[in-house]
């Protein structure tokens, strides 16, 4: 089996939050071409789950698709430790804590595009702190659902996130 072959690697763009790299290579095929990647930090992907085996979502308004989308709650790492990371975001984007955590697993994603690997973490014993929703990352509700509520959302398409979709799957159907 033959495989790519990295010749060399330039970086053509970065800002603060991902960067853009060109890399030339030889293609399984034996063809020479640019293959371009987007470096990102790991991502988190958080399940908060009650006592009943609801999970928190997310309402978000995502602006590159002009659309409204139930998802849970994540982010990037900005370089911390996923766990560390997860704990910020869940209480960044839900106001909540959680006093038990479990990665349940990692994944790729956009493995075509990009090097970012998602973390996933299941989050029990859950504690409000406050209300905090980041309205300015579009962030304007937060609600339990169960998992039945959840595979309509995914049918009706009021949940779009493949991320999200992703590790619902990985945490329920593993």
């Amino acid at each position: 089996m033959t495989y790519w072959k990295t010749l060399s690697q330039k970086r053509v763009y970065s800002n603060p939050y991902f960067s853009i790299r060109e890399d030339k290579v030889v293609r399984p095929n034996g063809k020479s071409s640019s293959y371009y990647i987007v470096d990102k930090h790991e991502s988190v992907f958080i399940l908060p789950m009650n006592s009943l085996k609801e999970v928190c979502l997310i309402k978000q308004f995502r602006y590159p698709t002009n659309t409204w989308s139930w998802e849970v709650p994540a982010g990037s790492t900005d370089g911390q430790e996923p766990l560390i990371a997860a704990q910020r975001e869940l209480q960044e984007e839900t106001g909540l804590i959680a006093n038990s955590w479990e990665e349940i697993a990692k994944f790729p994603i956009g493995a075509g595009l990009s090097n970012n690997i998602g973390h996933i973490f299941i989050a029990k014993d859950i504690i409000s702190i406050g209300e905090n929703r980041q309205e300015e990352e579009g962030i304007v509700d937060c609600q339990y659902f169960s998992i039945d509520i959840i595979k309509k959302m995914l049918i009706s398409g009021e949940m779009q996130d493949g991320p999200s979709i992703s590790a619902l799957a990985i945490a329920f159907w593993r």
